[in-house]
């Protein structure tokens, strides 16, 4: 998996590319209107979305903002990762038949943490500042 990483660094912009796509992702999910039994927060599958979406999008932010090489990306990535799981679940509270939830926060939040730790734990050391 450390290739995988190394090379993202390298080709950052792609990083870049895949880290908008996850957020507008996010974004459009956070936009559906959901009726009664289609899956709310109480399910297994919303629980596992929460958790591995802001997994990618945590590894892929920091990615893009430390390039293998920075600690300051990594602490960057893990603020704006879960100023942008606040967001979510805010802007979530804006649509029809969805809420703001704390538990879904709690959620991004453990997989932006899982995210970050198999990403910090697959940096090449040589070349770390």
């Amino acid at each position: 998996m450390n290739k995988i990483f190394n090379w993202f660094g390298r080709n950052w912009r792609i990083s870049w590319i895949i880290t908008i796509a996850i957020g507008i992702f996010i974004y459009y999910i956070s936009s559906l209107q959901f009726g009664t039994g289609s899956g709310g927060t109480g399910s297994i599958n919303a629980t596992l979305y929460h958790i591995i979406v802001f997994v990618f999008f945590a590894m892929f932010l920091e990615i893009s903002l430390s390039r293998g090489r920075s600690k300051i990306g990594i602490i960057a990535g893990l603020i704006v990762a879960f100023l942008y799981a606040i967001s979510d679940e805010w802007h979530q509270s804006f649509v029809p038949g969805r809420d703001s939830s704390f538990k879904d926060i709690l959620l991004d939040s453990l997989g932006i943490i899982i995210g970050s730790v198999i990403y910090s734990a697959n940096l090449d050391r040589k070349h770390f500042k």
